[in-house]
């Protein structure tokens, strides 16, 4: 089994085998009942409904029986300071979605970021330097 727990993960591969991205790992069992709260082993495929994975797991669980799972594929957009900077960053397992920006959200009006983004292993990366403008971003299919 893989994972940090050794209880199976779920995973994301380009078709040309690049791109790997661990989209979720299942939790450890309690050592006497079995039991967790995701279930563990994933087995069989999955079944793919919007930006919705299902599966089942075939032990674990609240009674150690296995479990049904969902997992949803909207990637989060991190953002953290960096002196006089906002670097944001969100999972290379999502190039459908983009980066937007606006400096007014009562507007409705969102740019699309199509320059300063680098691929950083498992992460897109972009830097937007600080000024006195308020500036709001957000990750939008594409």
């Amino acid at each position: 089994m893989t994972g940090s727990s050794a209880n199976g993960t779920v995973f994301a591969v380009n078709t040309n085998g690049t791109g790997f991205a661990n989209l979720y790992s299942f939790t450890a069992r309690d050592p006497v009942t079995y039991t967790n709260r995701d279930g563990c082993n994933p087995w069989a495929g999955l079944i793919l409904s919007g930006n919705t994975l299902y599966g089942t797991a075939e032990l674990g669980g609240s009674l150690a029986y296995g479990t049904l799972f969902a997992l949803s594929l909207v990637p989060s957009l991190g953002i953290v300071q960096a002196g006089k900077q906002v670097v944001l960053s969100w999972p290379t397992w999502a190039p459908n979605f983009g980066l937007q920006i606006t400096t007014n959200l009562s507007s409705g009006s969102w740019s699309n970021i199509t320059s300063g983004i680098t691929n950083a292993g498992a992460n897109y990366v972009f830097t937007n330097k600080m000024n006195s403008k308020a500036a709001f971003f957000r990750l939008r299919q594409q």
